[in-house]
Order: C-alpha cells, then sequence, then structure tokens
C-alpha cells in the first residue's frame, strides 16, 4: 500500500500527492544541473532518454517508475 511512516502514524498518500512532490523530467534536461547520476533505489545509472523524478523539497532525483512503485507500495 502507499503508508508513509512517520514516528508512531502511518499516512496514505494518494496518486495525486505523490505527484505533488515529485517533479518529473527526462534525464537529459537536468543532469548538467546535478552530481547524482545513480538512482538510490534500482543503483543503476540514469540513462539520457529516463524519465527521473525529483522530489522537489530536497531535490533527490530517482528513476520515475522505481520512486512510483516504492511510494505506492510502501507498507
Amino acid at each position: 500500500n502507499n503508508t508513509l511512516h512517520s514516528g508512531f502514524r502511518n499516512y496514505t498518500l494518494s496518486r495525486e500527492q505523490i505527484n505533488s512532490v515529485l517533479t518529473t523530467t527526462p534525464w537529459r534536461e537536468i543532469q548538467a544541473t546535478s552530481d547524482q547520476t545513480v538512482c538510490p533505489i534500482t543503483q543503476v545509472q540514469f540513462q539520457e532518454d529516463e524519465m527521473v523524478s525529483r522530489i522537489t523539497r530536497c531535490g533527490h532525483i530517482f528513476s520515475t517508475n522505481a520512486i512510483n512503485n516504492y511510494l505506492l507500495n510502501a507498507s
């Protein structure tokens, strides 16, 4: 499920909430602005045409499929 654990509370995230905290773009459009070249979830280097998602608040970048799957299936 898409539950976020924070202390003793669980927060269920909707697709809309997940989308509101991510900015999605092709890697080639942001690669010059980031020292990060590997998805922390998959441990695979980003490819030029790959869609990546940046968490707006902290700036961390993930493979879009990986972060969406993680957030939707976290329990």
